[in-house]
């Protein structure tokens, strides 16, 4: 099985230490070698946090080591449009529109996606999202 991890995660993870996202992802990485992913606006995101050079090249390395999961713009796009609005009409605002395309994404792939971020949780009450927190 395949699991798209979050930002969220990600950042923790790199971070090192014992947070949550950490442990998770190193108990993932180490018992299912091939089994995480990523996508293009996830790896966005963490190749817009480094301040410098050698941050970036980490990043990379990382990045260059999990697969993709395609993103199909039209479709994506428009499916994170109406995740927005659903969770907007159950009384919540996304913080950010990149969360509910990570979602499409996940939702288009059939896959769960692992976070730290309570956005997705309130996406996973109104949508399809198999959404696995470690909060």
């Amino acid at each position: 099985m395949v699991i798209l991890v979050d930002t969220s995660v990600w950042v923790d993870y790199m971070r090192g230490g014992d947070g949550p996202g950490h442990r998770a992802l190193s108990r993932l990485k180490d018992t299912a070698i091939g089994s995480i992913a990523t996508t293009p606006p996830i790896s966005m995101e963490l190749l817009a946090g480094p301040t410098d050079e050698l941050g970036v090249r980490r990043v990379e390395r990382v990045l260059e080591s999990v697969p993709s999961l395609a993103l199909e713009p039209v479709h994506d796009f428009d499916a994170a449009a109406a995740i927005f609005r659903a969770v907007r009409r159950s009384g919540r605002t996304p913080r950010s529109i990149t969360d509910c395309l990570i979602a499409a994404v996940a939702i288009r792939h059939g896959v769960p996606l692992l976070h730290r971020d309570a956005d997705f949780d309130a996406v996973a009450e109104v949508t399809e999202l198999d959404s696995r927190s470690l909060l």
